[in-house]
């Protein structure tokens, strides 16, 4: 017998917020502007900031799976941040480095399951999403000043091998100045 489409996992992005990369704790920076607000950035890497993502199972089976932090500048190609110079992971910032618990800022419906920040590599490990639950995940970039021109826009969005195939028409969105 086949698999039926109700028990494939299909993750979505329900939120999104950004932060300034300026406390030692992910969870105690500044949030840059409200929920679901799209940004303008400088470019250059004394300009690093936090993109974090609220990722809702809406299904009823269970996730597991990494979380793979993905691009695009001025509607173009999808890219895996930190694959090319256009957008990069950031080093040395003043956070605590990956790994550290993500909680429920965001606020997705259902169980919520610990997330994971990162600022290295742009994938998370494995994170396991009940049915009908969520979690977050917060990233650490910066927009390359020898790549972007003032006004490119980038957008980003997650890929996980639960990525719902239609994703939405709104991402959440930087544009450099």
């Amino acid at each position: 017998m086949g698999v039926g489409l109700a028990s494939i996992p299909v993750t979505d992005l329900t939120h999104f917020r950004f932060y300034e990369d300026d406390a030692v704790n992910p969870e105690d920076c500044t949030a840059i502007d409200a929920i679901d607000t799209n940004i303008t950035r400088a470019r250059g890497i004394a300009n690093n900031f936090m993109v974090r993502l609220c990722i809702q199972n809406g299904t009823a089976a269970t996730y597991s799976g990494a979380v793979t932090l993905k691009y695009r500048r001025n509607a173009g190609t999808w890219y895996t941040v930190g694959a090319t110079t256009e957008v990069l992971m950031t080093d040395g910032t003043p956070t605590d480095g990956d790994g550290s618990g993500a909680s429920s800022l965001l606020g997705g419906t259902g169980t919520y399951v610990e997330g994971y920040y990162d600022e290295d590599d742009a994938i998370t490990p494995s994170i396991t999403v009940p049915a009908s639950g969520n979690t977050e995940v917060q990233f650490c970039v910066y927009l390359s000043a020898g790549d972007l021109i003032a006004s490119d826009v980038i957008e980003f969005w997650y890929d996980t091998p639960a990525s719902d195939s239609d994703p939405p028409t709104v991402y959440p969105t930087v544009t450099a100045s």
